[in-house]
């Protein structure tokens, strides 16, 4: 497996990639950031003190990692394949009317202008797998058309979601009396337009798609799922939002503050860190910054730690 940086001379931008022996390559698309985010808004507060051991990384302060904000991506992670051009999750779009979040506010970001930038089109995507349905990880399901309807961005793909978690958010949007504002807006502009159009392809944790296998990782929300690519010493998890930070790698950190069933979300998390450092996996975090992909490796003192990948040149 080869860990490079691919540059974007057109638009400046460099972005993480693996290329795995097989010849599939998984690039990582920061849709957005890094952003700071206040982090009693994200986790609410840790027990630690100063004397302590801490997870570091480049995504913390050097005040032992107790810093008021931390630095967060919303990572796209494009899959290249023999199955096809995958897209896992899509962050949170251009143009999506975000008043109560306005770092996600009408952005006019370069995502599809980065995938020309690789080669690709919009209709060259064969699969876009939502691991659930956040506003932050469906908002590239659409774009709006010269009429201002959003419709589907990636017309010949196929949209992939978990069953547990559609029949969730389809229910909690019957039972409001005003969809609009559901998911912060993100259910009228990103996930109905699908629905109502092409549809999901709604699978259960253990299915195979586009070579990829889902898994379950409840806790965050009822239905998410990761996504496990390749074999051995080359396989990587898309982690989704089973752990937004290294501050959380402790096993006794909290869930984030926006996990439906915080002990069950910690739960999945420590079974996922442990997996993962017992099998060498890499893991594909959603909201960490470069470097993104890393592996985790126990932590005798307090639960795991990460050991990012080193960009070469």
């Amino acid at each position: 497996m080869k860990h490079n940086h691919i540059w974007i001379a057109s638009l400046g931008i460099s972005l993480e990639q693996l290329a795995l022996e097989d010849g599939t390559l998984v690039t990582c698309i920061p849709d957005l950031g890094p952003v700071q985010w206040r982090r009693d808004k994200l986790i609410g507060e840790m027990q630690f003190t100063r004397n302590e051991p801490y997870p570091t990384s480049p995504m913390n302060s050097a005040d032992n990692g107790l810093a008021d904000t931390l630095s967060l991506s919303f990572n796209i992670y494009l899959v290249q394949s023999r199955a096809g051009n995958v897209l896992i999750d899509t962050g949170i779009g251009n143009g999506k009317y975000r008043p109560d979040r306005p770092a996600w506010d009408r952005l006019n970001g370069p995502f599809l202008a980065i995938l020309e930038g690789l080669g690709l089109d919009a209709d060259h995507i064969d699969f876009v797998i939502n691991t659930h349905l956040h506003a932050d990880h469906v908002g590239w399901n659409t774009i709006a058309d010269s009429s201002g309807v959003w419709r589907p961005t990636f017309p010949s793909a196929t949209y992939v979601t978990p069953a547990r978690e559609l029949e969730a958010m389809l229910a909690k949007a019957q039972a409001t009396s005003n969809s609009s504002n559901l998911l912060h807006g993100a259910w009228q502009d990103s996930v109905m337009p699908i629905i109502d159009g092409p549809g999901y392809l709604a699978v259960q944790p253990g299915e195979i798609v586009a070579g990829l296998q889902t898994i379950a990782l409840p806790g965050h929300t009822s239905g998410m799922i990761g996504l496990i690519l390749g074999s051995g010493d080359e396989t990587i998890v898309f982690t989704a939002d089973a752990i937004h930070h290294p501050i959380q790698l402790p096993n006794n950190a909290p869930a984030s503050n926006f996990c439906m069933n915080p002990e069950e979300s910690v739960q999945t998390r420590i079974k996922l860190l442990e997996t993962c450092a017992l099998n060498n996996w890499i893991i594909a975090p959603y909201h960490f910054p470069a470097p993104a992909f890393s592996h985790i490796k126990r932590n005798e003192a307090n639960g795991y730690e990460i050991k990012p990948f080193v960009l070469p040149g």
